[in-house]
């Protein structure tokens, strides 16, 4: 099944949000750390151009934090906390109360406001949602004698199911997040009511993608960025259609990511090259409704790979996105969501 965008910008318009949460004090904390994801905010940034230049190019940092607050406000989100070993774990629940419950996972270098725009027409479809910030990653904590190893994250989530007291869910994650509810859903089937794997990792597609091959020809990691002009090749190797951002805004998401990078590269260790933990031994063991949905202009995981997932899952069905990149929760929240949720209402 291929999907059309059922509108002509790709991107979504940021003055289109439905909410605010006045409490910025609960979200300026989250400003001040210097290991902000950056792919949480492309989203978000867009409604800060609308707030005024001149006051972003002197304090970016509260602008986002008012875009961020209007966005999570829009999917009734709230902010949390958790212990789970030695980590202090951040989390956003919300979502329709009383709703059926999804977790939503995020891939590696990213942040749990990945899933921002996208929960709030989960709660319009009246789902109830659990978004993490996953182990060593947003402004969860990063130990580095931890191992980030993709059945480590498994445990996580298991845990953080645990605490909310969430018997059986569904689970849908992207990219890293993806690879992570399929080996979760492999795992422990009896708690998975659906799995969504939106771009995942995990298997070896047919055909190498242009990250496999940079990867393999030149030894550099083209999701880890060095300085501003890089977080320019960044965007546009993520995006089909990548956002129009101001310099000013380019240049505080790249010092972001450059800070971000040493334990970036920790934990790209711990899940590539010898400690790879591949998935198509474990595929059949999947029982639960799945949808594989990729971008068709995905630069990181080659589309092919949703064939791999296809043919192991026994309960599977596949969408391709037209026009769409690794990301399509933030390229696009508001078609992606709408695929997910037909999915859900489709079999229950």
């Amino acid at each position: 099944m291929r999907m059309e965008p059922e509108c002509s910008c790709n991107l979504p318009d940021a003055r289109d949000s439905d909410g605010c949460d006045t409490a910025l004090d609960l979200y300026t904390p989250l400003m001040s750390q210097p290991r902000r994801a950056v792919f949480g905010w492309i989203g978000l940034v867009l409604l800060v151009l609308g707030l005024g230049l001149a006051t972003l190019a002197s304090d970016p940092a509260r602008l986002l934090a008012i875009a961020v607050a209007q966005e999570r406000g829009a999917g009734g989100l709230e902010l949390q906390t958790m212990q789970w070993e030695q980590h202090s774990i951040t989390y956003l629940r919300g979502g329709a109360a009383g709703g059926e419950p999804v977790v939503l996972l995020h891939g590696f270098a990213a942040d749990k406001d990945n899933w921002t725009r996208f929960s709030k027409h989960m709660k319009a479809a009246g789902y109830a949602v659990v978004v993490p910030d996953l182990p060593g990653h947003g402004v969860s904590s990063r130990l580095p004698e931890h191992t980030y190893a993709i059945s480590n994250q498994v445990a996580f989530v298991a845990a953080l199911a645990d605490h909310l007291a969430l018997d059986t869910f569904h689970i849908a994650g992207n990219s890293m997040g993806g690879q992570i509810s399929a080996a979760f859903a492999a795992k422990h089937p009896e708690r998975v009511r659906s799995l969504g794997l939106f771009n995942a990792g995990g298997v070896t597609s047919p055909v190498p993608s242009e990250r496999t091959r940079i990867l393999m020809e030149t030894g550099t990691n083209p999701l880890l960025v060095n300085d501003l002009e890089d977080f320019d090749r960044l965007l546009s190797f993520v995006f089909v259609q990548p956002p129009s951002l101001p310099r000013v805004v380019k240049r505080f998401f790249a010092n972001r990511a450059v800070e971000s990078r040493p334990f970036n590269d920790k934990i790209w260790g711990d899940i590539s090259g010898e400690n790879y933990q591949p998935l198509e031994p474990h595929l059949a063991s999947i029982t639960a409704r799945t949808l594989v949905l990729w971008g068709d202009g995905d630069r990181v995981l080659h589309p092919s790979g949703a064939d791999v997932f296809a043919a192991g899952i026994p309960d599977s069905r596949t969408v391709i996105m037209e026009k769409m990149g690794h990301s399509p929760m933030i390229e696009r929240p508001a078609d992606t969501a709408a695929i997910y949720i037909h999915f859900l209402g489709d079999g229950g």
